[in-house]
């Protein structure tokens, strides 16, 4: 569980793109995998918004990975 400090007034942060994968609200069509080493191109849509590309996925040499997602404010 994240916890955020928000100050009073503000609105706390969105839910994460890997909290929308494990929820099925993102789908593996919306993901782009690049293996270490490669080189690749993604326009990722705002998280928010929705969108055909919304995550790029980096996996690790010991099953981690990156998750590189675009938020707007």
């Amino acid at each position: 569980m994240s916890q955020h400090l928000v100050k009073k007034g503000e609105l706390p942060p969105g839910i994460s793109s890997f909290t929308k994968i494990r929820l099925g609200w993102i789908k593996e069509r919306q993901v782009q995998i690049v293996k270490p080493g490669e080189t690749s191109f993604a326009l990722l849509a705002p998280l928010s918004a929705g969108g055909e590309m919304l995550a790029v996925k980096i996996p690790l040499d010991d099953g981690t990975y990156y998750l590189v997602e675009n938020r707007q404010q």
